[in-house]
């Protein structure tokens, strides 16, 4: 009696299902890591940090044309006017007036246009590193 050897093998998937895997996986490996990256800075924030983050640059703007002037003078007055149309913009704008703590440093002051949002000091050396301080709202959370 002879035997019959059978041999039982996987079918060759139907070049349609593999097409579909491959999209599935693009889907699932490329596609949605890229549109969770994309929307995850704007879920945690209501847009303060990004109005904060305004009168930040602004300050630092307003402390480059600062240092500028004091490396031009190698001093800076007193009564030292800041252009405040300059270094305003929707959120901000500066006060007119440049603190001096020390000799070596000076400090700057943006003061929102609204009362929701903190005042900002930027206190920085002549020849140095700046830094920001919030120091509150006028009114409001």
């Amino acid at each position: 009696m002879d035997t019959v050897e059978l041999k039982f093998s996987e079918p060759e998937p139907k070049p349609r299902t593999r097409r579909r895997a491959f999209a599935t996986g693009a889907l699932f490996g490329f596609l949605v890591p890229v549109f969770v990256l994309m929307f995850l800075p704007t879920s945690f924030g209501n847009g303060v940090d990004a109005r904060r983050s305004q009168g930040q640059q602004l300050a630092g703007s307003l402390q480059t044309f600062i240092r500028v002037e004091y490396a031009k003078r190698g001093y800076l007055p007193r009564d030292f006017p800041i252009p405040t149309e300059t270094f305003s913009a929707e959120y901000y704008q500066p006060a007119n007036v440049v603190g001096r703590p020390t000799p070596s440093s000076a400090e700057v002051f943006m003061i929102p246009k609204d009362d929701y949002h903190p005042t900002i000091r930027l206190t920085f050396e002549w020849a140095g590193q700046g830094e920001f301080e919030d120091l509150g709202a006028t009114w409001g959370p």
